[in-house]
């Protein structure tokens, strides 16, 4: 073997080998990446943010699963979860707060979600 100094350098078989599955494995490394960036907590894949964001607002499947993390949460701390409790120790497969109300539009607001998983709203100013 030796060192490549040009592009006319001939590279030992073994060597051109090694780069050819290299080079496969980086591809497809960067295939299973750029297949699962838009994938929703159902399974289901998606080609653009567009189409994932217009799914996950409606997808059942992760409703439920944030339902189930927010009593995950509560259970926790043993009480109701503020926005800042639930940000703090959600999954980290579970979106923000803000994605799951604003962008989303899943729940209209925090407290429909909380009031959704079964728990007592916190008044405004009454957490610890």
């Amino acid at each position: 073997m030796r060192f490549v100094t040009g592009r006319d350098t001939k590279l030992h078989p073994a060597l051109q080998e090694l780069i050819k599955e290299q080079r496969r494995i980086i591809t497809e490394i960067q295939r299973v990446a750029d297949e699962s960036r838009y994938r929703c907590l159902c399974g289901n894949t998606y080609p653009d943010a567009t189409a994932f964001n217009d799914h996950r607002a409606t997808c059942q499947l992760l409703r439920v699963a944030i339902i189930g993390d927010i009593v995950r949460v509560s259970r926790l701390l043993g009480r109701t979860p503020a926005v800042s409790d639930y940000e703090y120790r959600r999954l980290p497969e579970m979106p923000s707060v803000s994605t799951i109300t604003s962008q989303l539009g899943i729940f209209r607001r925090w407290n429909d979600a909380v009031t959704e998983a079964g728990l007592t709203p916190n008044k405004k100013g009454n957490h610890q």
